[in-house]
């Protein structure tokens, strides 16, 4: 399983992208976190997903479309 991934969220400024991963390390079960995201806010998910992509290229992160 992928322990990490970039993705497009939404949240009250607008869409962007977001680095979740597996948290395994603070209860006995794992689940699904933020991480970190980026500092580009937009008002579109297409313009948001431009930016990710990038970002997981950047990186060698794999990017997972959660639309």
């Amino acid at each position: 399983m992928t322990k990490e991934f970039i993705t497009v969220t939404e949240g009250m400024s607008g869409f962007f992208a977001v680095h979740m991963w597996f948290n395994t390390e603070d209860l006995d079960f794992g689940f699904w976190e933020p991480y970190d995201t980026s500092m580009g806010r937009y008002a579109t998910r297409d313009e948001a997903q431009v930016e990710a992509m990038a970002w997981a290229d950047e990186t060698g992160k794999q990017y997972r479309d959660w639309e």
